[in-house]
């Protein structure tokens, strides 16, 4: 069952099994990137406001007992958060340029992962994915250097491939974001600023000729936006 909403979830892999998992893809990201240490001002803004937000999710009757592990990539050409599932994310140090290193915004982000992660969401799509799809067709994409050129086709999931969470699960992650917002202190109305901002980056992304025209792209596909969620979050916000 779900934290924050109560609904109840179909999964088939188990929480180590997760974990596990979790744990191979960041020594693999070890490979590939490099990791801001402790004591980088930019590491320090990520932590302080993840360890705030955590204290909410962490005290939240069924939470997931996650060993959380929050890493920080120095890589400013990819503006993402990523959680590979199990309670690890990787947060790419363009995201910080792009929400200007301001706590509130970088707070909606990481309180959506956070939600993600909460609701065993990414356990859950990959049950759907088994369940439904005889080839799935999903995986991460990091950065824009390694999308398709067919990725933004029209399709069911909008960019015509499969994505990590479908739009149902992003809504409620929207509504379990605003809940760990509001209880760890952070405004709630930059949250839906911030998803605007990600509806004009799609836009701009499918109208465009250039696919790696925004640094964006990455999080922006993966993470379906439409007017009907940027609307519904704009009424649970003045709740």
């Amino acid at each position: 069952m779900s934290p924050f909403t109560g609904r109840i979830r179909f999964v088939e892999t188990s929480r180590k099994e997760e974990q596990k998992a979790a744990g191979a893809g960041i020594e693999e990201s070890q490979r590939f990137f490099t990791f801001l240490p402790p004591d980088d001002a930019r590491a320090q803004l990520v932590s302080a406001v993840a360890e705030r937000l955590l204290k909410v999710v962490k005290s939240t009757r069924g939470a997931v007992p996650w060993n959380w592990h929050i890493s920080i990539v120095d890589d400013d050409s990819t503006q993402s958060i990523v959680h590979l599932g199990g309670g690890k994310i990787l947060v790419f140090t363009g995201i910080l340029d792009w929400v200007q290193h301001d706590e509130n915004r970088l707070a909606a982000l990481l309180a959506h992962e956070f939600a993600h992660a909460s609701a065993r969401h990414f356990a859950e799509a990959k049950w759907r994915r088994h369940t439904f799809s005889s080839t799935p067709r999903y995986r991460f994409y990091l950065s824009p250097r390694e999308f398709p050129a067919d990725m933004i086709d029209e399709g069911t999931n909008d960019f015509g491939f499969e994505l990590p969470y479908w739009k149902e699960q992003e809504e409620e992650a929207d509504l379990i974001s605003l809940r760990i917002l509001r209880l760890a202190g952070y405004e709630t109305d930059t949250y839906s600023a911030v998803l605007e901002k990600f509806l004009e980056e799609k836009s701009r992304i499918r109208y465009s000729q250039d696919i790696k025209a925004t640094s964006l792209t990455g999080y922006v596909v993966q993470h379906p936006v439409d007017e009907r969620r940027v609307a519904n979050l704009k009424l649970w916000v003045k709740e």
